[in-house]
Parts: C-alpha cells; sequence; structure tokens
C-alpha cells in the first residue's frame, strides 16, 4: 500500500546530531521512538512514540527530548555535529591553590591568603557574610582573609571556574560581582546585567557568565548551584529547571 510517511517542511531542516544544555551526551534525531514510556528531559512531559525527537548517542542512556524542546535556542547553540569530532574540554583551572594545611590563595583574592575557620561551637556573627553567595556565615566552615575581612564559605571557594548550566547552551565562568544589589524594577537599560534565572542584578557576590561574543546570560552562584529536581515546601510537586520568562 502507499506509504502514508508525512513530514513538516520545516522538520526536514532538523539537524541530526547536536548537543544540548540539558544532557552530557550528544543527542540525534530519530523518526520514532522504540516500545517503553518515554518523557522529554527538557519540558519532562510524554513523548509520543509514533513521532520523532532525539535521543542520546550512548549504549545504555535513555536520555529522550522533543525536537521543539532540544533545538529550543536557550538549550541548542544552533550548530550541527554529524561527522564532527567529539569535543575536549580544556582543562579547567582550579579556583584556589593550597599554600599549606588550612591556607590557600583563591583567585578572586590573590593579593592575600585564606585560612580556614573550621566550625567548633563559635558564636554566630551576623556581620560575616560570604563574598560570594552574599549570605551570612552562620555556623559553616569558611575562608577567612588573614590580612582583611575577605570571607568565602569552604563550599564556595571550592565552587568550580567553569561550568554548563541546564538553561544555558554555552560554557559559563565563574566572576566576582561589586559590592552592592540593586534590584531590577523597570529599568530596561540594566537588564544586561540582570541574572537570568532571578529578579535582582549579578553586582554583588560571584556569578557564572557566558564568554560568547552578544551573549549577556548570567546567573547568580545561588541561582547556579540549585539543582533539579528541587522539593519545596511551598508545593507538592517536584519543580524542575527553566527559563526565566520573556
Amino acid at each position: 500500500g502507499p506509504c502514508d510517511f508525512v513530514v513538516h517542511q520545516s522538520c526536514i531542516s532538523l539537524p541530526h546530531v547536536i548537543r544540548i544544555s540539558r544532557h552530557p551526551h550528544r543527542i540525534s534525531f530519530t523518526p520514532s521512538f522504540g516500545q517503553g514510556n518515554w518523557s522529554c528531559g527538557v519540558c519532562r512531559r510524554e513523548i509520543n512514540n509514533d513521532y520523532g525527537g532525539y535521543s542520546c548517542i550512548k549504549d545504555g542512556c535513555s536520555y529522550a527530548a522533543h525536537s521543539k524542546c532540544a533545538t529550543q535556542s536557550n538549550v541548542w547553540d544552533g550548530k550541527e555535529l554529524e561527522g564532527e569530532p567529539e569535543e575536549t574540554e580544556e582543562e579547567v583551572k582550579p579556583p584556589f591553590v593550597r599554600i599549606s594545611d588550612g591556607i590557600i590563595q583563591h583567585f578572586s583574592h590573590e593579593h592575600h591568603h585564606l585560612k580556614l575557620d573550621e566550625n567548633a561551637g563559635r558564636d554566630y556573627d551576623e556581620n560575616k557574610h560570604c563574598q560570594a553567595c552574599i549570605t551570612p556565615i552562620y555556623f559553616n566552615n569558611y575562608y577567612s582573609c588573614m590580612q582583611c575581612e575577605f570571607i568565602l564559605h569552604e563550599a564556595c571557594a571550592n565552587l568550580s571556574r567553569k561550568m554548563h548550566h541546564p538553561i544555558h547552551p554555552h560554557l559559563l565562568t565563574l566572576v566576582k560581582g561589586y559590592d552592592r544589589v540593586i534590584k531590577v524594577i523597570s529599568d530596561m537599560a540594566n537588564y544586561e546585567s540582570s541574572c537570568s534565572a532571578c529578579p535582582w542584578l549579578c553586582t554583588s557576590g560571584f556569578f557564572y557568565e557566558c564568554g560568547e561574543a552578544r551573549c549577556r546570560f548570567k546567573v547568580h552562584v545561588q541561582c547556579a548551584t540549585i539543582y533539579e529536581p528541587l522539593d519545596h515546601k511551598s508545593h507538592m510537586h517536584p519543580l524542575f529547571l527553566t527559563s526565566k520568562p520573556g
């Protein structure tokens, strides 16, 4: 009998092999999925097995995504990778150099050394704030400068200098911000400095930013280190990361 294969004109030009921000491996287009229950790794909704989409090229990996979801501009960088060799990522420099036991030189504060202060029943000091996440130290271990007031949570001192984030297709670099926080209200001139995940400007603390030309994506370290799924007391269902509306 006649073949009933039908395809949208816009779907004919879909890339064959791509890499997206939501998955560490390359994914390739498949005209249909096999038997079983498939869900999209981007939107988390069910995938109809009778329609095409993208699946992981690695054996044993069951990652899949709708074609429309996988080719969104905030997920895919627009590059067709069919026939291209696998990328080799450049070695990422560590965030600090260990000077001696409990003493480090951090890239964000290179002119002084930082000393580890481990929680040993000390009193809480509300005036001590981490320079990376701008939150109080509370009872966490932290590094403090041996010559000035610079302080970092131990966890923040260990933040990687490079990261891939689920809501952006390019590699992000950890940078140091300014010394104040300004809320974005209606001043669109400040938009390019706003966090791509929350309404606050990236002016205080550390944040991750994209190094691609003409790309203004940046995100606070607090926002960048929220992992999914997130269980929150305000909602009965698990929450997943998505791009900021607009």
